[in-house]
């Protein structure tokens, strides 16, 4: 007992002086610094020029990823790896993907041309708006599937570098294993209710125009969009 006690204050005293530790003012900086490494003069910046540069770093990150995947040694490409750098990145990355998602369920595309096509648009969108099956994926669609690649790819390279027994024992891996495992199941679904609907389509054309109350209730489609709506929830 006299043990247990002796070791729980020198713990209190080790938590004691690491908290001394880290808010000294000569840590503060050096942390700072480290933070917001190859921006110099960030923090003096007034407030204006510092979300100027901040926007401009959320707008053009797909260049950034890009630059980082051709060419990494190069300055920009090193600026990358920095903490401040790769956080601005990865939440403008999100939050990218946030709102795609958030168009696709909302079928921007087509509240896009209905607004702003011209007559020609209108007529061929209402015209592919009678046809409910045997459509191709949208251009939205199309960036979702290069996230979930690109999901899949950071969820893979973390399982070479760290172990698959690390890996399993973070409980948020099991949560992203979900989430890629639906976004999968998803592609899989699509891609079958797609030969389907094709091949139903070149025996009888009618069947393009089916309203979707009328398809059967375990249609690939219809299912694939539910675990879409599943997926999206884990992020």
């Amino acid at each position: 007992m006299i043990q247990y006690v002796h070791c729980c204050s020198l713990n209190r005293l080790a938590l004691l002086y690491l908290f001394q530790f880290v808010a000294h003012p000569s840590i503060q900086q050096l942390l700072a610094t480290i933070w917001y490494e190859g921006l110099p003069g960030f923090r003096r910046k007034p407030l204006a020029q510092k979300l100027m540069q901040i926007s401009q770093v959320a707008l053009l990150f797909p260049f950034y990823c890009m630059l980082y995947i051709i060419a990494p040694n190069t300055p920009t490409g090193k600026l990358m790896r920095k903490p401040f750098m790769k956080f601005l990145i990865h939440a403008s990355s999100y939050l990218f993907f946030l709102l795609i998602l958030i168009l696709v369920s909302q079928r921007a595309e087509v509240q896009v041309i209905q607004i702003f096509g011209t007559a020609s648009m209108r007529k061929a969108l209402a015209e592919q708006l009678q046809k409910q099956r045997g459509n191709a994926p949208s251009p939205l669609e199309w960036i979702v599937v290069v996230y979930v690649l690109g999901f899949i790819w950071e969820e893979t390279m973390e399982i070479f570098q760290e172990g698959i027994q690390s890996y399993l024992r973070n409980m948020w891996n099991f949560i992203d294993f979900t989430r890629n495992s639906l976004y999968v199941s998803v592609a899989i679904l699509r891609i079958a209710a797609y030969i389907q609907q094709t091949r139903e389509i070149a025996a009888d054309p009618r069947t393009a125009y089916i309203p979707r109350e009328q398809w059967d209730d375990f249609d690939p489609q219809l299912i694939a969009e539910g675990l879409f709506a599943a997926a999206n929830v884990f992020r």
